[in-house]
């Protein structure tokens, strides 16, 4: 059984992980990749800017977990300057 194994995918690999799920709840093929990014700066400007309120909030309440929210908040930020690296034109904005 050992053996056998050898020839099969690891089971942590993206390959794997895909041809071992029982649903399809997001093809790849569903949009373009421009889509998929400006979608996602979406998402990462709401989630930034909710934690930069609730840092606000937290400067008088809690400041262990303020700091936690902001090294959280910098790693976003970080994926997020990625994401729009390849939205913009060479200006610096996001075309329409």
């Amino acid at each position: 059984e050992r053996i056998a194994a050898l020839g099969a995918s690891p089971k942590g690999t993206p390959g794997a992980i895909v041809s071992g799920r029982t649903w399809d709840d997001y093809g790849l093929g569903r949009d373009t990749v421009q889509h998929h990014l400006e979608a996602l700066d979406k998402v990462y400007d709401g989630v930034i800017e909710s934690n930069r309120k609730e840092m606000d909030e937290l400067e008088d309440l809690d400041l262990v977990t303020q700091d936690m929210l902001i090294e959280h908040t910098e790693a976003l930020e970080q994926f997020h300057w990625f994401i729009r690296a390849h939205l913009e034109n060479a200006a610096g904005a996001i075309p329409a």
